[in-house]
């Protein structure tokens, strides 16, 4: 199972527009990570034969601080992660992914693209697709989400000739 992950939007859905039409017949999920719920809502509607999986972000009403997800027999723990301050360090986070027994923890927040390995636990931010931050431009990530063993895959920059590997 492939996954196709954004974040932070703020409202600019081109770019996701841009990307899913390219991948589309390369992936079996998209999920957005927050700033906007809704810019997810409208792809998904552009889209609808494609799963979407979802959490708000800062910007908008956040009643739970992440959601537990299962594909193909994995749990992935998505979170926008500005209640996990995020943008200071990542113990908190990593340490409530554990807890939940997650085998991957996705999240934004910070506009800037992260990739590692905490145990067997795959934790990412894809970056942002529309506000980047840092030293890379806009982003997003493909995930490979295997039945069993690690999780696996890339932070992707947009260039003008598709995306080269960040991560």
């Amino acid at each position: 199972m492939r996954l196709l992950i954004f974040s932070d939007s703020h409202g600019r859905i081109g770019g996701m527009q841009d990307v899913l039409n390219k991948l589309l017949n390369q992936i079996n999920a998209v999920i957005h990570l927050g700033d906007y719920e809704r810019d997810a809502q409208r792809l998904e509607a552009l889209c609808p034969s494609v799963p979407f999986y979802y959490v708000p972000g800062n910007n908008e009403p956040c009643p739970d601080p992440f959601k537990i997800i299962e594909l193909n027999g994995r749990r992935i723990f998505l979170t926008h992660g500005h209640k996990y301050r995020v943008k200071r360090d990542l113990s908190t986070l990593k340490q409530a992914a554990a807890e939940n027994n997650a085998d991957a923890c996705f999240f934004g927040h910070s506009h800037k693209a992260h990739y590692e390995m905490y145990g067997d636990i795959l934790v990412l931010n894809p970056g942002s697709i529309s506000f980047p931050r840092g030293q890379h431009g806009a982003s997003y990530a493909i995930v490979n989400v295997p039945p069993s063993g690690v999780l696996s895959g890339n932070v992707i920059e947009v260039t003008k000739h598709g995306g080269r590997p960040i991560f």
